[in-house]
């Protein structure tokens, strides 16, 4: 039992030394916890990458209305500069038909008035320009969230298999060391129980009844030893008689 109780701490200790090596190897050492925080950091980048998604294909949306129709973009009917330039248009348009019904055409204030019109309306274009350039900006911008968004997600999901492989790496040796543990302890409990088995006085014989005294001797028996002796004494008497006779 010395001998084994040696053999499996020298295993033991072997099984433990192996675990910690790959702990410290693998910068792991309570798995079920790391592997929680990888799990929701993967998690939180999938949920980030749905939102950027459905980001990227509104601001695509956007972009081909811009390219399309800018002037009927949701960003430029809501920008309150476009809004004011298009009130300010349609009162010197209104302006302008009331000067060219009473002035002619030729008068210098519908002159003044159309230059405004059409300083008004380049400002509408310009302002429309940089409302869609912020849009395809704003598109573009989205796409490479998503872009950087998809990367990250799969580096970390990359790196949570490669944490579970080195999980499932360490539960075995894990498992290594509790079998060999369980053999330690087992050995070391029967050779306690042997050496104090071995130190013990008392005797292995038990008293299983008290013996009794009988109620006649078994000898002599004096009727029994008569008629054998009778018998006998017969026999002997006639053989010597016949021996005598025959002589």
């Amino acid at each position: 039992f010395e001998e084994r109780a040696r053999a499996a701490r020298e295993k033991l200790e072997r099984a433990r030394e192996k675990l910690a090596e790959a702990q410290r190897e693998k910068g792991i050492v309570l798995t079920d916890e790391r592997l929680d925080v990888e799990t929701a950091r993967l998690a939180e980048l999938s949920s980030q990458v749905n939102a950027l998604r459905a980001m990227r294909s509104e601001t695509t949306s956007r972009r081909a209305q811009a390219s399309a129709n800018p002037e009927q973009l949701n960003d430029v009917l809501n920008n309150p500069v476009v809004a004011n330039l298009k009130t300010d248009l349609a009162r010197q348009e209104g302006r302008l038909r009331e000067l060219s019904e009473r002035l002619g055409d030729a008068h210098p204030q519908v002159i003044e008035s159309r230059a405004t019109i059409d300083s008004l309306r380049a400002q509408i274009r310009n302002e429309t320009s940089r409302v869609t350039g912020s849009v395809r900006g704003g598109a573009s911008m989205a796409a490479q969230r998503e872009a950087e968004a998809i990367a990250a997600f799969e580096a970390q999901r990359d790196r949570l298999l490669k944490l579970k492989e080195s999980r499932t790496d360490l539960q075995v040796m894990e498992r290594e060391v509790e079998t060999a543990q369980r053999i330690y302890d087992s050995i070391q409990e029967r050779l306690s129980q042997t050496n104090l088995e071995s130190q013990t006085s008392q005797s292995g014989i038990y008293l299983l009844s008290s013996a009794t005294e009988p109620t006649s001797p078994t000898s002599p028996r004096v009727f029994l030893n008569t008629a054998v002796s009778l018998v006998l004494g017969t026999l002997l008497a006639l053989m010597v008689a016949m021996t005598v006779e025959l002589f």
